[in-house]
């Protein structure tokens, strides 16, 4: 009978201490996934946010044109319909952000990390996408062509990983592909026109 009390004691405490456990990492992973204050207010008034954590914030329809945005912390934010000209954003960190129509031209993006984000009818053209990840992000009627306001500038993806990305209807017109990262089926509904791949130059689309 005792050791039947115990077990039930036991089992009751080991219960207790799972639901706490729930609890902690529950509100442990809210909390650290909470975006700061100061530097959405920091970023409204400088245009400038080095380095700061913007996770989860809504930026919708916001216009960071020219914003200094390198190594940002914009995880799972929610990008949609907001102007990044010609901004900063080296190595920033978007993986999970929601990047729907977002204008992205001429924006340096070099190492930055997009992956398995919404990016659907986005705009990189002529930005610097050398060494992105693009990996498992939805590209869908995405547009990679290049920027031709003013001047001609070709957008650049040397060594940047589509792998398991959508590129549905993306326009590819310009790029050169053959330092980057993809399987050849990915782009072939994509728009293709001067595109250079591994296989040689294509032009199904011109």
């Amino acid at each position: 009978m005792k050791q039947s009390h115990s077990l039930h004691t036991c089992d009751r405490i080991l219960k207790a201490v799972c639901r706490g456990l729930i609890l902690l990492v529950t509100f442990g992973v809210i909390e650290s996934h909470a975006y700061d204050e100061q530097s959405i207010k920091h970023l409204s008034h400088t245009n400038m946010c080095q380095e700061c954590d913007l996770t989860n914030a809504d930026l919708r329809n916001r216009d960071f044109r020219f914003a200094d945005l390198r190594r940002a912390n914009l995880q799972f934010a929610n990008l949609s319909g907001a102007k990044f000209y010609w901004a900063n954003l080296y190595r920033a960190d978007l993986t999970g952000a929601n990047l729907l129509e977002a204008d992205l031209s001429g924006a340096n993006l070099y190492g930055a990390k997009i992956v398995s984000a919404e990016a659907t009818r986005a705009i990189f053209r002529g930005a610097d996408l050398r060494h992105i990840d693009f990996r498992r992000t939805n590209l869908n009627g995405a547009d990679f062509s290049p920027f031709d306001v003013l001047w001609y500038w070709v957008t650049q993806v040397s060594g940047a990983n589509f792998l398991e990305a959508n590129l549905h209807k993306a326009n590819l017109t310009d790029l050169d592909l053959r330092d980057a990262s993809l399987q050849p089926i990915q782009i072939d509904g994509s728009i293709i026109c001067r595109t250079i791949t591994v296989q040689g130059e294509r032009n199904r689309n011109c």
